[in-house]
């Protein structure tokens, strides 16, 4: 099997770079779709239901990108505490 050298302190550290991105970036859009939607009310009805009919998908993209991003922190953390327990298996890493 294949081994690797990692520091675990490097994956947690970049696993907490992750997430305070994600945080920050979360709360960036929320505030800017805040204003966009405050925006909406002032549109006719017909351009405001288009409105949510386009952005929903756009929504739920964003969401599955943020989960994943946050499950991509969580797999290093775990990689990390694997590593420093001595499980230097590549294999172990990647799930089945």
């Amino acid at each position: 099997m294949t081994e690797i050298n990692v520091s675990p302190e490097m994956l947690r550290a970049k696993a907490r770079a992750i997430r305070a991105i994600l945080e920050r970036s979360q709360t960036e859009h929320r505030v800017l779709w805040d204003q966009i939607q405050g925006q909406v009310g002032l549109l006719p009805r017909d351009l405001r239901l288009s409105h949510a009919r386009a952005n929903h998908p756009w929504q739920d993209n964003v969401a599955t990108m943020y989960e994943s991003y946050l499950q991509l922190a969580q797999a290093m953390e775990d990689a990390a505490d694997g590593y420093a327990l001595g499980d230097h298996n590549v294999g172990s890493f990647f799930p089945d």
